[in-house]
């Protein structure tokens, strides 16, 4: 619900799918996704595991388990990090600091990179 109180054009993220849509359903999310059309953001995102949404669009990508598994969800808009996990008792935090949102979006987009260099 932060994302719809939150002015931003990009967003980051990497989720393990499989655990995600243990606790919510694409309903759920189609409100979020929604906004995030509207608003024309623009997401970059890394995500492990077999059940995928419909109407996520950006520059996704796929990781294998063999990364490990991390049942949860972490996401950087705005001045913004969510941080989520999906497995037993569940944590939710935002935390806001436009330098640790923008020291996330580096690791963020040089993990993506590392990810476009493994399929080559």
């Amino acid at each position: 619900e932060d994302w719809a109180n939150t002015d931003f054009k990009e967003m980051d993220e990497i989720a393990d799918t499989d655990a995600l849509f243990t606790v919510l359903t694409p309903e759920d999310l189609a409100p979020l996704r929604k906004i995030l059309k509207k608003r024309d953001v623009k997401v970059r995102g890394m995500y492990m595991g077999k059940k995928r949404s419909e109407g996520t669009v950006g520059d996704l990508h796929t990781i294998t388990s063999k990364e490990g598994e991390f049942k949860s969800h972490i996401g950087v808009y705005g001045d913004k990090i969510n941080l989520v996990t999906f497995e037993g008792k569940m944590y939710s935090a935002i935390v806001e600091s436009k330098r640790l949102a923008q020291a996330m979006r580096t690791l963020f987009h040089l993990a993506i990179e590392g990810v476009k260099a493994q399929k080559k």
